[in-house]
């Protein structure tokens, strides 16, 4: 349940914070590309240690598409808000989760 709340928020997120339709057809592309996971295999085992096995890969390539594997990744949005990490967590998204 856990993972389905986190991919979730990290897909609610991304997506809504898309300016152009093209930036959603680029996004949902992007994680479905299987070869983009050797850019970030070396996160593989901390992604089985929290997810489910059959949602291992979809992790992974959701964190290409978010940071490209870049742990410190920031993105600076419009609003004046961060995007933060490998997911790509959004201040606004902290402020959700944390009583969670």
């Amino acid at each position: 349940m856990m993972i389905q709340l986190l991919l979730s928020s990290i897909m609610s997120c991304t997506l809504a914070t898309a300016e152009y339709p093209s930036d959603y057809t680029n996004y949902i592309n992007c994680k479905t590309v299987e070869r983009q996971i050797i850019f970030v295999e070396h996160w593989r085992p901390l992604i089985e240690t929290y997810f489910e096995e059959e949602d291992v890969n979809k992790a992974l390539r959701i964190i290409y598409c978010e940071s490209r594997g870049k742990e410190t990744a920031v993105g600076i949005n419009k609003d004046g808000t961060k995007d933060v990490g490998l997911w790509q967590f959004n201040d606004n998204t902290w402020d959700w989760l944390t009583p969670k």
